[in-house]
């Protein structure tokens, strides 16, 4: 069984890098679909990408979270808004990596517009020191259990992603959390 997450090439650039990427999900997924294995995607828009490849997706298997375990996850984890030192300022939590196709450099532009707000982008990418330039908090990548607090903790999660999402699993655990969400219409977020 083969499960897709994408929808849309993989972002290298463009001109010859971008080329050889596209080439190589071409050759890969052509070999894999050889073995005859099902292939599901995590979405509607994800089994549409598969058409691309002349994959007709054997149904759609979307990503999935236990709300209890993220509960138990929290209750032992610190209190990050203590240890990152936000105090009572409203928190926009953005979660993935930094990279300018998952819109992080945006937002924080935005945010910082906003007096007592603060950006919160936890990940790691070429854009981690832009964005603490602009005044996000940027802690890095974080284990799991500093996730799931975070998304507790914050006041909203941002998701402005302009990248081939599948279905982020981050919405679905922003929900459980109840945190409230702001997202774009792309692909996968379409269907929360």
């Amino acid at each position: 069984m083969v499960i897709d997450h994408s929808t849309g090439y993989m972002p290298m650039g463009s001109g010859l890098l971008g080329a050889c990427g596209r080439l190589y999900e071409q050759i890969a997924c052509r070999m894999v679909r050889s073995t005859g294995a099902p292939f599901y995607g995590v979405s509607a828009a994800a089994c549409r990408w598969l058409h691309t490849f002349g994959i007709t997706a054997a149904g759609t298997m979307p990503n999935a979270i236990d709300p209890a375990a993220l509960e138990q996850e929290a209750a032992h984890a610190p209190d990050w808004r203590a240890k990152l030192n936000l105090g009572d300022r409203k928190i926009v939590l953005f979660v993935g990596r930094l990279i300018p196709e998952k819109g992080a450099g945006l937002l924080a532009q935005a945010v910082a517009q906003l007096p007592g707000v603060v950006l919160v982008a936890a990940g790691s990418g070429p854009q981690q020191q832009e964005l603490a330039d602009l005044g996000a908090v940027t802690p890095g990548a974080l284990p799991h259990d500093a996730v799931v607090q975070l998304l507790r903790q914050a006041d909203v999660y941002c998701l402005p992603t302009r990248y081939a999402e599948g279905f982020p699993t981050t919405l679905l655990e922003a929900a459980a959390c109840r945190c409230p969400i702001v997202c774009t219409r792309t692909a996968g977020t379409e269907e929360l």
